[in-house]
């Protein structure tokens, strides 16, 4: 290594090898080791420069250094030219090809990004060597925007290697770097636009963020602060403009959180679009339209004011909407909820009975997550099979009387829109019903309505793929099906189809019925064919057969393993924190 320690020839070089790590003219000495990156990059600067004034132990020692220093740097030089002529480079020599200051652009899965170098290292262990690339890149942490430091890698390789086609590489090493700029650039207006909360539609994978974010708390990262604002601030305005410069670096990812899966995930910026919200749900909604019009006019009443007009006398208590809708199951409770919401144009987040726990502390804790967090998303809470925190309490089982207590009592202060579904009126505890605020009691489905329900579920699938006539329909709706079976039942005739190269057919719906009536025989369920014991309609008796069931024809969800997070539903939400098959809604 060398040392440097000349106040002027310090100031000098530090004139000239601005912006590398290893210059601090500050600092007692400079000290520079190989493969001596700054010399390199700086070679014909450095010869032709001279330290200004009369200082001639400096100019000395500086033609000493250059002199010691030829030597070691001949090869990286010669490598420099090369890359310069031909665009390859050995990883041998790869620290060459990184100045400090400049942009660098990296590709993974299929995203680029950018960040400004800070420094190039070549790191030793044990097991490993790799090239570490150090970035500076514009981040939002949800309250302020400024630069994080991002440690990029280039792994070893052999022989030469186009530097543009690295992982890791200069953008002016690339054919149209232009191009790549205004792309970049694009996108950092897409991120200056995400910052703070929004709802959105996502198509692509996503990787789980870390399990340190949580609601109310930031991510432990190091930034320097482009500006400071509140995550509550009313007016957007108050964000800070990113000049075109600021944009290019921005990261490409934004943090959110999978509504269905209730996890905080990564989720690419370029994949994000506008939601289009499905009026078509509630207006397919089997219910009374005397039903219909209630339901709608609380919601609308409740979304408008923001609060209730007749509150408690208590402050605080008696604001919220509580919907509680009662029947069977796979007959619409769930889809009620997912109507409200479209309608609404409000996220859904659903929480299923069994996801809040069994012990009376985990319950409260659990339950008020949830409403904490639809407060402040502005979400409909759908709790589904709440039966046991609404059964009725009794003196012999007193920890099921604290759940159903606890839960009391929560209710009453909450002040968004909630909707429970219980399959169990009958065991309502008493308590539930002035709390309320009305309660829908879902009838079994008939003829007329299981028709609608296959039209509605076939009318979905490609027109192209299907071939069912009217009468096809009133035969199967005389099945004695649950819209959740008839939406089974069609996704796996429509696979069975499809796999033999065929339209969806009404024997492709026999032979799917016909499986699924064996199967629930097995169970003990005998009233699953015709109704009223009619001929001539009943499926055709069969022995095993294996299917290939593939994804919800309406939602096209595959739940994959590993980091592919897939979910319905995606809250993204960079308020609070910084930052899979088709089809997702989250809130950023």
């Amino acid at each position: 290594s060398i040392d440097v320690m000349n106040p002027n020839l310090k100031a000098h070089l530090s004139r000239i090898f601005e912006g590398y790590s290893e210059v601090h003219k500050d600092a007692p000495k400079m000290e520079f080791k190989p493969p001596f990156i700054p010399f390199v990059h700086n070679w014909d600067r450095l010869r032709g420069a001279e330290i200004a004034g009369n200082d001639k132990t400096g100019k000395k020692l500086l033609a000493l250094l250059i002199e010691s220093v030829e030597k070691e740097v001949k090869d990286s030089l010669h490598a420099l030219r090369d890359l310069q002529k031909t665009g390859y480079v050995k990883f041998h020599d790869i620290l060459v090809a990184f100045r400090p200051g400049e942009i660098i652009i990296r590709s993974e899965d299929g995203v680029i990004s950018a960040g400004i170098l800070k420094r190039a290292s070549i790191i030793k262990t044990r097991f490993a060597k790799w090239c570490d690339i150090e970035v500076d890149v514009v981040d939002w942490d949800g309250k302020n925007t400024g630069y994080r430091e991002a440690n990029w890698r280039i792994e070893p390789f052999d022989g030469f290697q186009k530097l543009s086609d690295l992982v890791c590489s200069p953008l002016m090493s690339h054919d149209d770097p232009e191009r790549v700029r205004l792309q970049l650039v694009k996108r950092g207006k897409i991120f200056e636009d995400l910052r703070g909360q929004h709802i959105k539609h996502y198509t692509g994978f996503a990787r789980s963020a870390s399990d340190q974010l949580s609601d109310g708390t930031k991510e432990n990262i190091s930034m320097n602060v482009l500006s400071k604002i509140s995550y509550d601030c009313p007016n957007r305005e108050e964000l800070p403009q990113l000049t075109d410069e600021q944009r290019i670096i921005t990261v490409p990812t934004v943090r959110g959180f999978a509504l269905e899966r209730k996890m905080w995930c990564k989720f690419k910026i370029a994949n994000t679009s506008p939601i289009t919200w499905n009026d078509q749900i509630f207006k397919n909604l089997v219910l009374d339209n005397r039903e219909k019009e209630l339901l709608l006019a609380l919601v609308a009443r409740k979304s408008a004011s923001g609060d209730v007009v007749f509150d408690d006398f208590t402050k605080g208590k008696g604001k919220g909407l509580l919907l509680l809708l009662c029947g069977a199951p796979g007959i619409g409770k769930t889809l009620t909820a997912e109507a409200v919401a479209e309608k609404l144009r409000r996220p859904l987040y659903r929480v299923r009975a069994g996801d809040l726990g069994v012990t009376a502390d985990k319950v409260e804790a659990s339950l008020k997550k949830a409403l904490d967090r639809c407060a402040h998303w502005n979400a409909v809470l759908l709790i589904d099979e709440a039966d046991i925190f609404l059964e009725k309490r009794s003196t012999n089982d007193i920890v099921r009387s604290e759940l159903v207590s606890i839960f009391l009592v929560l209710l009453e202060y909450y002040e968004g829109i909630m909707i429970l579904t219980t399959n169990r009126i009958e065991c309502i505890d008493p308590a539930f019903e002035s709390r309320v605020d009305i309660i829908l009691a879902y009838k079994d489905l008939t003829q007329d309505t299981r028709r609608h329900i296959w039209y509605n579920f076939i009318q979905r699938l490609p027109a192209e793929t299907v071939s069912i006539s009217a009468e096809a329909l009133d035969d199967l709706s005389r099945y004695n099906l649950n819209g959740r079976q008839i939406k089974s039942s069609v996704k796996t005739g429509w696979t069975l189809s499809a796999s033999r190269g065929e339209l969806l057919r009404k024997e492709h719906l026999d032979l799917v019925l016909g499986i699924r009536e064996k199967g629930s025989k097995l169970l003990g369920i005998e009233d699953y064919g015709i109704r009223d014991n009619q001929e001539g309609l009943r499926a055709p008796e069969l022995s095993s057969i294996g299917l290939l069931v593939y994804p919800d024809i309406d939602s096209d969800i595959y739940y994959g393993p590993g980091w592919v997070f897939p979910m319905v539903a995606v809250l993204l939400y960079t308020v609070l924190l910084y930052h899979i098959l088709p089809a997702l809604d989250y809130l950023i």
